[in-house]
């Protein structure tokens, strides 16, 4: 595509060469992570831990199903269907769940301590999930930066979503709440 500021810029959709059909996707600035029709989870962009940025999707190494994935700044994280999320990629603000030892990029997928999860949700530099009882869950560089999964209190939600600094729920009777910075 055309240059602009040294990024490629696609004027007119391409197909992404993974196993289809495909059952999730996301995209970030520079990332783009599908869920394939048997649960693998596949991604190109700046998150990719490789040394070349490939243009073709590269297969994220999982050993569990993936329902449902999110993209944020150079990471992404994956709800398995075990009820854990993986998170990989850039991790300076602990945004893969990855404290100690301190890393900046978590090449193979690391498991933060949190299980039932249903849905997930990447912003800039943070997770945000959704467990099957409702409960809210994040971590990384939102609000109080936790290091690993910390609670959400006074909330329940069924679905989750983020900008690049702030997080969205939507709870079982329709409404919507949201924190982090311009979330009003």
């Amino acid at each position: 595509g055309a240059k602009a500021d040294r990024v490629a810029v696609a004027r007119a959709p391409a197909e992404l060469t993974a196993p289809g059909p495909l059952r999730d996707a996301a995209a970030s600035a520079f990332d783009s992570v599908v869920v394939d029709h048997g649960g693998g989870v596949w991604q190109c962009g700046k998150g990719v831990a490789t040394k070349d940025k490939p243009v073709a999707p590269v297969k994220i190494p999982l050993s569990v199903k993936a329902l449902r994935v999110a993209a944020g700044r150079g990471f992404a994280a994956a709800a398995l269907v075990d009820g854990r999320v993986a998170c990989w990629g850039a991790n300076e603000r602990q945004q893969c769940g990855v404290a100690e030892p301190k890393v900046a990029l978590v090449a193979q997928p690391a498991f933060p301590a949190v299980d039932g999860v249903v849905e997930v949700a990447c912003g800039a530099a943070f997770v945000v999930v959704v467990r099957a009882d409702g409960s809210v869950y994040t971590w990384g560089a939102i609000c109080d930066r936790a290091t690993a999964p910390a609670a959400v209190s006074g909330v329940t939600a069924v679905a989750c979503a983020a900008g690049d600094h702030h997080a969205l729920l939507l709870d079982r009777a329709g409404r919507a709440s949201s924190w982090g910075v311009a979330a009003t």
